[in-house]
């Protein structure tokens, strides 16, 4: 009875692991379109990367675009403040332009990211003022 007891009491101190969801990776690294205060144009290069958990509030988004000019804008989502199932994100978000924040804690959302590659993956920052749109080059889901 004591072994019984023992058992019951270490079992208790062991955690539990909930079943953590599906976790979807997405990479857009081809050179879609970057928008800037109404002014829209071809990106040069392109290095973006999503990943979420559809059973979590929890979500990584970043993207970093160059212009021919040299530029180099960076979405990077802060928090998250609402999810569609499985397709867009919601939440705040930093845009910085050659490493200087020019939009802090802005609200925007990430959209297509059910799509496969070949489709853009579209950020749209602070009302649509600053958008980055590559096109997804490949997908690691774990199901």
């Amino acid at each position: 009875m004591k072994s019984y007891r023992l058992l019951v009491a270490l079992s208790a101190l062991i955690p539990t692991v909930a079943s953590a969801g599906p976790v979807y990776n997405i990479w857009a690294n081809k050179p879609g379109y970057l928008t800037t205060l109404g002014t829209t144009q071809l990106a040069v290069s392109n290095e973006s990367s999503a990943s979420f958990n559809t059973s979590t509030a929890f979500a990584f988004v970043y993207a970093r675009a160059r212009t021919g000019a040299g530029d180099t804008y960076e979405f990077q989502l802060l928090a998250v403040t609402s999810t569609a199932p499985g397709d867009r994100i919601d939440g705040d978000w930093n845009v910085s332009r050659n490493g200087v924040v020019i939009c802090g804690k802005c609200t925007g959302y990430v959209q297509g990211l059910s799509s496969g590659a070949g489709k853009p993956l579209n950020i749209v920052v602070d009302g649509g003022n600053y958008q980055v749109n590559p096109v997804i080059t490949s997908r690691n889901d774990i199901y």
